[in-house]
């Protein structure tokens, strides 16, 4: 049986390419095993996007989603975790954003990325 799925994660724009690169494996699916027993995974989209994933739970309802440039704290703090990741490559702030998100979890999530023009206590530091 399948359920909405609900997630909040700190969101990186990267190519699967560099990402196969940079873990020295040959596709995404090499990249999903090795991040496995990691806080990180593979956006469930069909863009590829590294999450790391602040919370997740299946009690949700519904297909929505938005999305924030992250502060100055949030960069400092979640930057330097996926620089680590990433065994040191630089991360920018625009390649980093915080997504919620809910979706049917037997489907692709919709590729959020792109900023919200909606404003509530989620556009606020975490």
């Amino acid at each position: 049986m399948s359920d909405y799925c609900h997630r909040k994660v700190i969101r990186m724009k990267i190519s699967e390419e560099e990402a196969c690169n940079i873990f020295g494996v040959d596709d995404g699916w090499g990249v999903s095993d090795l991040l496995e027993k990691t806080e990180f995974e593979i956006a469930p989209t069909s863009d590829f996007f590294l999450d790391y994933v602040l919370s997740s739970r299946n009690d949700a309802e519904g297909d929505w989603g938005r999305t924030r440039r992250l502060g100055n704290a949030e960069y400092v703090k979640y930057g330097s975790k996926f620089h680590k990741l990433l065994k040191g490559r630089e991360v920018k702030p625009n390649e980093l954003r915080l997504v919620e998100y809910c979706w049917y979890d037997w489907s692709e999530a919709p590729d959020y990325f792109d900023e919200s023009t909606y404003h509530d206590d989620f556009y606020d530091e975490v």
